[in-house]
């Protein structure tokens, strides 16, 4: 199956590419990006690399689709987003998404997952998607709030990052939920 590539009014979103790999190095070194993420900012750009590899290897195993989010007017890389933790026997999957600090509060991301929901559940066999945020971020709660998705509780410690075990608030959303409630 070849990757697939989904374009809305201003992206392109598409498989992430070694030409990515000055705009990935930009995006993960600053410490905003990965505050809440398992890694530490970024030093070199073949740690940049590796996330490209990280990404083909996910979508070659059927276990995720991760897309690169590019400006359609430039097609400059300015974030990444897609699926992970990919369970057929229960059609669910795990959102994951970054975006670059200089595109935030522009909708950027909203358009991105909208698009990206749309595949995972018209194309890719997804009833149920979740994600989670830390507890404070407010800017990924109201992202997923505004795509529809409703939050179902705190997970206590069940989320690790920086040599720590974090509380997370726990989102979902369900393929009936999207083609009756589709926020616009």
């Amino acid at each position: 199956m070849p990757f697939p590539t989904l374009t809305t009014d201003r992206l392109i979103l598409r498989q992430t590419s070694l030409a990515d790999v000055d705009s990935l190095f930009r995006m993960f070194s600053d410490p905003a990006v990965v505050e809440f993420y398992d890694i530490e900012a970024l030093q070199n750009r073949v740690q940049a690399e590796e996330i490209i590899d990280l990404h083909h290897r996910l979508f070659e195993s059927k276990r995720g689709v991760r897309w690169g989010i590019a400006l359609r007017e430039s097609g400059t890389l300015v974030g990444t987003a897609g699926f992970f933790g990919k369970i057929e026997a229960y059609s669910s999957a795990l959102l994951g998404y970054d975006l670059s600090p200089v595109q935030w509060r522009k909708g950027i991301m909203v358009e991105a997952l909208r698009a990206i929901l749309n595949y995972g559940f018209s194309q890719y066999g997804l009833n149920r998607i979740q994600a989670t945020t830390d507890l404070d971020s407010s800017r990924s709660i109201a992202t997923l709030k505004r795509v529809g998705f409703q939050e179902e509780g705190v997970l206590r410690e069940s989320g690790f990052w920086k040599g720590q075990f974090h509380d997370v608030r726990c989102f979902s959303l369900l393929r009936s939920e999207w083609t009756t409630n589709r926020p616009l």
